[in-house]
């Protein structure tokens, strides 16, 4: 097979640089994305300072995380300005999707006062932007603990190496600690094997299909009867029960009729967006059409179906109708001939 070589530059890195920059030695711990498409990787970093120049060996040295596209060869650092207090190592991409990972995180900011480093497994959202600290805190001590995270087939544990939970199984085991649809930890950890075990990497043996299954909470909106030009408006939950995320990429109304403020957006596995639909027209009579939802989900168009009425009848403030206006004109034309026939009337007598 072909060979790839890819300098890790960014206008954030200077490498080489004698000034108060940063310069990236090399990357390590490689990790693919489920499309093969990405590679998140931990990357050793060196701070040169007027005093101490990496360029010759010595430097500030710490652990910051990467991104690579392999389709458009650039990178992306998903931490800006970290500072060099902190180590972020061991990253892993969850199983179902390419925008959020798993990793190590060292904080050394009482290293120099108290000589603790704190230890914790940490979820990073790259769409959301969130950081979920604490997914497991391994606690402080004199030297830094690394669990080499990797995700559970389904996203709903990371399986890590950890203090064992039983002094019989040695000073390391596998265990694995139970994850929310936020990312955030739920639980303690959870022995998986009773020996010995470093370094442990989840896999799923054999081929999984991935599925995003979007289902609507009904297949009809029915409005029922409205007045003339009242808005009336109906609720519609989207849900995903697949293994995979689904991306709505359209939503239209066949009939102007029929209007809805839902957006193209992303629905995570196991999580539902509600979207409102209003119904208004001026014309009486019955009127129908589709909400059609276009996704990346394997079953394509979602169509949900939609009926409503329009009575004769406006809504308050509308003016009347025809016939209310023709009553109180003829009730005004009474009301004049009444006054004209009394005032002739007690003329005569």
């Amino acid at each position: 097979g072909a060979t790839s070589i890819y300098p890790i530059l960014s206008e954030d890195y200077q490498n080489g640089s004698t000034s108060v920059q940063n310069t990236i030695l090399y990357a390590d711990s490689l990790a693919f994305d489920y499309t093969s498409n990405l590679i998140v990787f931990d990357a050793l970093n060196c701070v040169s300072t007027p005093t101490s120049f990496c360029s010759q060996g010595a430097g500030y040295r710490y652990w910051s995380v990467g991104v690579l596209n392999l389709v458009t060869g650039q990178f992306y650092f998903p931490i800006a300005n970290q500072t060099p207090e902190i180590d972020l190592a061991y990253p892993s991409f969850a199983a179902n999707n390419n925008y959020v990972i798993a990793l190590d995180f060292q904080d050394y900011g009482n290293f120099d006062t108290l000589g603790e480093i704190d230890s914790e497994l940490i979820t990073i959202d790259f769409e959301a932007q969130l950081v979920n600290f604490g997914v497991y805190d391994y606690g402080v001590g004199s030297n830094p603990f690394y669990s080499v995270p990797s995700y559970w087939g389904d996203d709903d544990f990371i399986t890590v190496q950890a203090p064992a939970i039983a002094p019989q199984t040695g000073n390391i085991s596998a265990s694995r600690v139970q994850i929310n649809t936020d990312w955030q930890g739920v639980s303690g950890l959870q022995a998986i094997s009773n020996s010995a075990v470093a370094m442990p990497i989840m896999h799923r043996a054999g081929v999984r299909e991935l599925t995003g299954a979007l289902t609507p909470d009904t297949t009809l909106l029915d409005f029922g009867e409205s007045p003339q030009g009242q808005p009336s408006e109906l609720e519609l939950t989207l849900s995903n029960f697949g293994n995979n995320d689904v991306n709505i990429f359209n939503i239209t109304s066949t009939n102007n009729n029929f209007f809805h403020n839902g957006v193209n957006t992303r629905i995570s596995q196991n999580q539902s967006r509600t979207i409102f639909v209003t119904y208004t027209s001026n014309a009486p009579g019955t009127h129908t059409g589709n909400l059609v939802i276009e996704s990346d989900s394997q079953e394509g168009p979602l169509v949900v179906s939609m009926v409503a009425s329009t009575t004769g009848t406006p809504s308050k403030g509308g003016g009347g109708s025809a016939y209310e206006l023709l009553f109180i004109v003829l009730i005004g034309f009474l009301w004049a001939a009444y006054g004209l026939f009394r005032r002739r009337y007690k003329t005569a007598i």
